[in-house]
């Protein structure tokens, strides 16, 4: 006959309290690190691979970028690589793609999720070009000069001078961190004439714009 001490009795009920709390022992999912299946290259194709290292089927995944779910599209699609792994493929991709990609692993018993983040070098886009303006006098001049690219691009306002572009000076005008939003308050005679936008990163061709301000009512 078997005896069993005391000493086994708290460890098989430790077991079983165990398995208990955790849905009859079955496996939540644990993903591994995203795998880099192709280096990503400006036009090229990216490959990117999400695996399961456990978990007990069927799995499933779900990808997004910032936040969003990543949608299939002409240049994105999703496959099931197997039964542990999903596949992302962006073809072609480019400085647009770019953002902190998440993975999400579940299934009956829970989920996981790994990251990476995906920075495409490009050269500079627009997103919002400024128009010429025309404001009242002593009103508030608003503008933006909004663009993408990687590296972060750096954008310098510009002023024309007789025929000389000269930088603007953050002293006499308020210029966001992001370098990308010009105000200038209680416009003056003196904030009337040409001026322009220049952007660049390092990575050709770099942009640039020109627009007018004319101040309305002087006196």
């Amino acid at each position: 006959m078997i005896q069993i001490n005391s000493l086994t009795l708290v460890i098989i009920h430790i077991v079983l309290l165990t398995c208990s709390n955790t849905i009859n022992c079955q496996n939540a999912p644990k993903a591994g690190q995203i795998s880099l299946l192709s280096k990503p290259k400006e036009g090229g194709t990216a490959s990117f691979a999400c695996t399961a290292e456990i978990g007990d089927r069927p799995l499933n995944f779900k990808w997004s970028r910032d936040g969003e779910v990543v949608m299939k599209t002409e240049t994105i699609r999703i496959e099931q690589l197997t039964r542990d792994s999903s596949l992302l493929v962006i073809d072609p991709i480019s400085a647009k793609h770019n953002g902190n990609y998440s993975c999400v692993i579940s299934n009956n018993y829970g989920q996981d999720s790994t990251s990476i983040l995906i920075g495409i070098e490009g050269s500079p886009n627009w997103i919002e070009q400024p128009n010429d303006l025309k404001v009242k006098y002593g009103q508030l001049i608003d503008v933006k000069c909004l663009v993408s690219g990687y590296p972060k691009p750096k954008v310098q306002w510009k002023k024309l001078t007789g025929s000389i572009w000269t930088e603007m000076e953050s002293i006499s005008y308020e210029i966001d961190n992001s370098g990308q939003h010009l105000k200038i308050y209680n416009s003056t005679r003196n904030n009337q004439g040409r001026y322009g936008c220049s952007v660049s990163n390092g990575i050709q061709p770099d942009l640039w714009t020109e627009f007018s301000i004319t101040i309305e009512g002087i006196c």
